[in-house]
């Protein structure tokens, strides 16, 4: 049976059935990635309760003589850089069922996700792709642009990030900003008033700015709790003013996780991207960066992400 792009529509993810669909998706392209399946831990309940907390939203593709039928989904959630245009979205999934490709859903799904989201006020969209999966030229249609020719190494922080938390914190001079999403007003908060139970409920925090007043708050940490329909809930290390050995010193990180998991106490990972060349690095910054990236490796506090042995590409679009 052939079918035409008007015989398909485009509407949110809305039902459990929908989600799960979405979900077996996620695992059939994990597995394209040579027997990676067994670093799926996003299960369903946790992507379900995400979606719940609206952590992430998903537009879904059907047909419509048979709308109980995805055939292509597109998975987001909140994203913030002073960097690409301030407010916006990173897009987590985008995926076409095989059978319906060729079609232009592909399309016909992005075209709707970019008027949603401009209509919301999203100023850009970002996302990041492994180079061997050969789509950048797609992107480059829908109108991506690189940022930098550099390359992302992603690594992980082992478990320490899940160590218990105390109820009170005590840093003098130290104060977080929390914005985008929070119910909690916009404001610089000393860390020794953050108690635990402070934030509950409000897991619709997304961005957290973390600043140093000893320094006249002239070092910060601008860093998104975000997810990541494979991995579950984490802690991405983005925009920075500092010192870059402070950004991935080892004192600091584990600070700064547990400092954000009195924000979102499932926060589950810490993830830091280091925009470097191991192999040709381009500047002084890049060989500084590279040497301390792998110093951290060598003392087993952070590993590279087993299924980012392949470089990532950040890209962005403008809205």
């Amino acid at each position: 049976m052939s079918f035409a792009k008007e015989d398909f529509e485009v509407r949110r993810l809305q039902t459990a059935e929908e989600l799960k669909q979405c979900y077996d998706y996620n695992y059939k392209m994990m597995k394209s990635h040579e027997g990676m399946e067994e670093h799926f831990h996003c299960l369903l309940p946790e992507l379900t309760s995400y979606f719940d907390q609206k952590i992430c939203e998903g537009l879904i593709v059907t047909r419509k003589d048979s709308p109980q039928k995805v055939v292509g989904m597109l998975i987001f959630g909140n994203h913030y850089s002073t960097r690409y245009g301030g407010l916006g979205k990173i897009l987590d999934t985008f995926y076409t069922d095989p059978d319906y490709r060729g079609k232009g859903l592909g399309r016909l799904l992005f075209e709707a996700f970019c008027q949603k989201i401009r209509a919301e006020g999203s100023r850009q969209i970002f996302l990041m792709h492994q180079t061997p999966m050969n789509v950048g030229k797609l992107y480059t249609k829908l109108g991506f642009l690189s940022p930098t020719q550099l390359k992302i190494r992603q690594l992980e922080s082992t478990d320490w990030v899940e160590d218990d938390l105390p109820d009170k914190y005590t840093f003098p001079g130290l104060k977080m900003l929390i914005s985008m999403g929070s119910k909690m007003p916009v404001k610089w908060i000393p860390l020794d008033q953050c108690e635990s139970n402070q934030f509950q409920g409000d897991l619709e925090t997304k961005v957290i700015t973390l600043a140093d007043e000893k320094r006249g708050l002239s070092t910060t940490y601008t860093e998104v709790i975000n997810f990541d329909s494979w991995k579950g809930l984490r802690l991405i290390s983005h925009d920075f003013v500092g010192d870059c050995d402070e950004l991935i010193c080892m004192d600091y990180l584990r600070f700064r996780a547990k400092v954000y998991r009195l924000v979102n106490p499932t926060l589950r990972k810490v993830v830091v991207n280091l925009e470097c060349d191991l192999e040709q690095p381009q500047s002084e910054e890049e060989r500084k960066r590279a040497q301390l990236r792998l110093k951290l490796i060598a003392n087993g506090d952070l590993i590279q992400d087993t299924c980012i042995s392949e470089q990532w590409n950040p890209i962005y679009k403008m809205l």
